[in-house]
């Protein structure tokens, strides 16, 4: 550097620019689960989230209006995958219904379509209520309908042990009195999965084949990896 330009840069003449510092924020993957109910899964899945994970403000729950068929929640759960950032864990929980109302084709290209694009889904056959059950008991009792499960299995009984006069008027309020019995509904889902995939016929054993059956609890351990930076449950699992 010359005495000439030296002078000048002290007296102010010359201004050497200042390195750019680069943006530092940066927008955090987020865990987005899409229920088909309005009610009672968001009702449930939030209650967990915030007695389990309230300190995690990264984990997002709600229904999708408009949405009940399986292909319509994994085409919303795309448009969710889409609109992120990579990192982002989107989930659909939905039911099997009955026979009546969706046959094995709609299920079957729903899971394609799911598979195609990296959407999770927790499944319960016949309806969301089995997983409800199996926080008071194990059972391997097939049911037709959400209202035959309510009919014929100790659902009810089992609420009103809690306190309610009914299923429906407890749903709010549920999660917070099976909040100590989560434990036992994923070792009884764990099981319900093992005995009926074992015992099915191997043309018939995805899960919309195997009633009764429950994923619910894949879900909530995939929301433990998710905070611990660990693989996702269904990493190398597509069913």
């Amino acid at each position: 550097m010359t005495i000439k330009l030296l002078v000048m840069l002290l007296k102010g003449f010359l201004q050497v620019p200042r390195p750019r510092i680069k943006n530092k924020l940066s927008v955090l993957p987020k865990f987005k689960i899409i229920c088909e109910g309005e009610k009672t899964e968001p009702n449930y899945i939030n209650g967990y989230i915030n007695r389990v994970h309230s300190a995690h403000k990264k984990i997002f729950c709600f229904s999708e209006p408009g949405c009940t068929d399986p292909n319509g929640l994994i085409r919303a759960a795309i448009k969710e995958r889409e609109s992120g950032v990579a990192g982002d864990v989107v989930w659909v929980i939905y039911d099997r219904e009955s026979l009546v109302k969706y046959s094995d084709e709609v299920h079957a290209s729903a899971r394609t379509l799911a598979d195609d694009n990296n959407i999770q889904i927790a499944f319960s056959n016949v309806c969301f209520e089995m997983w409800i059950l199996l926080h008071f008991e194990y059972s391997l009792a097939c049911y037709t309908s959400y209202d035959d499960l309510k009919k014929r299995s100790r659902l009810r009984e089992h609420v009103k042990s809690l306190g309610f006069d009914s299923y429906e008027k407890s749903e709010a309020l549920l999660f917070d009195k099976l909040k100590d019995n989560v434990s036992d509904a994923i070792k009884n889902a764990t099981k319900l999965r093992q005995n009926m995939i074992a015992s099915a016929d191997k043309n018939r054993s995805r899960p919309f084949h195997l009633n009764p059956y429950t994923d619910v609890d894949e879900m909530l351990q995939d929301m433990e990896n998710f905070i611990e930076n660990r693989p996702s449950i269904r990493a190398k699992k597509q069913v």
